[in-house]
């Protein structure tokens, strides 16, 4: 049976938090922090898994069957937005704004976006310059890596849907799925670079993230394992360089020795 909506002309965007049965007691924190920082959101909340519905207020669950892959799931839940949503909104439950969102602003900034008929935009800093369009957001640089995201960033649905492939997981979305972006202009970029927390890495909780979600909400409490001292720095020095060398290398260093290393 498919999923109700509210039909109303202005319901373009959705927001979609992408998920999946294994991460369904981050769901509760998921939704209280996005609550708290944008408590006067909008529009329509959604949050997928395989089987096992969200129960969390003021979201809907939409539900893709079988985990045969992270691209193969979103599709799934795009074709039951497509039509009644022209945009999708997309988070991951485990990666949450850490800032409070001015509801104006962003509605200001997606209106526009939708005015240029844009493809991408990323509310959280991607490693490319930026070509000024407004006020609110630049247009990012073609052929480089990592010029696509999932987190935090508004897409036209039928965009998304035409990069996606059915048979990669995420990591593979955004690494090797960019170069089926690069077909696509209009891929823009904020110039404001929004505060995210990443609360789960490789299935563990990081410990600075949990220090400052719990003085927000003292009543949290997770089963899963945390991260050593020691997985964290050496994540902490990995992510470091890399993003170092994603943000300050000349981009065609960065394109040969990134695309090369896929080849």
């Amino acid at each position: 049976m498919g999923i109700m909506y509210n039909k109303s002309m202005d319901k373009k965007i959705a927001i979609l938090i992408i998920s999946c049965d294994k991460y369904s007691d981050l769901w509760e924190t998921c939704a209280k922090t996005f609550d708290y920082f944008w408590p006067d959101c909008k529009y329509d909340k959604f949050i997928t898994s395989n089987h096992k519905k969200c129960n969390q207020p003021g979201f809907k669950s939409i539900l893709v069957g079988d985990d045969l892959s992270w691209s193969h799931g979103l599709k799934s839940a795009l074709t039951k937005l497509e039509t009644e949503y022209d945009y999708v909104f997309t988070m991951v439950e485990d990666y949450f704004f850490i800032e409070t969102i001015n509801n104006s602003y962003i509605e200001k900034m997606f209106n526009e976006f939708i005015k240029l008929d844009g493809n991408f935009l990323s509310l959280f800093k991607l490693p490319s310059k930026l070509s000024f369009v407004n006020k609110f957001f630049g247009e990012l640089e073609n052929n480089i890596p990592y010029r696509q995201s999932i987190g935090f960033t508004l897409w036209n649905i039928n965009t998304l849907n035409a990069i996606l492939d059915p048979t990669e997981n995420a990591w593979e979305f955004e690494k090797i799925g960019v170069q089926r972006g690069f077909n696509y202009d209009k891929f823009y970029g904020t110039y404001f670079n929004y505060k995210v927390l990443n609360l789960v890495i490789k299935g563990k909780i990081v410990p600075s993230s949990y220090s400052v979600l719990i003085k927000i909400f003292p009543d949290l409490n997770f089963s899963r394992a945390f991260f050593s001292k020691k997985e964290w720095y050496i994540s902490v020095i990995k992510s470091f360089f890399i993003s170092h060398f994603l943000f300050y290398s000349p981009v065609f260093i960065k394109k040969r020795i990134y695309f090369n290393f896929k080849k």
